[in-house]
């Protein structure tokens, strides 16, 4: 899960909802590119 450290204090806490639905599609295509699996068919 996405974290989020506060600079001023150092405490860490998870996005929110409405950012992890916004990060997970960027997060996964890394994801699958970092561990080699190609796209599916027909969406490149």
């Amino acid at each position: 899960m996405p974290v989020y450290k506060c600079s001023a204090c150092g405490k860490e806490q998870l996005h929110s909802l409405k950012e992890v639905r916004k990060l997970t599609p960027a997060a996964m295509a890394h994801a699958f590119e970092a561990a080699d699996i190609p796209p599916p068919p027909g969406v490149i």
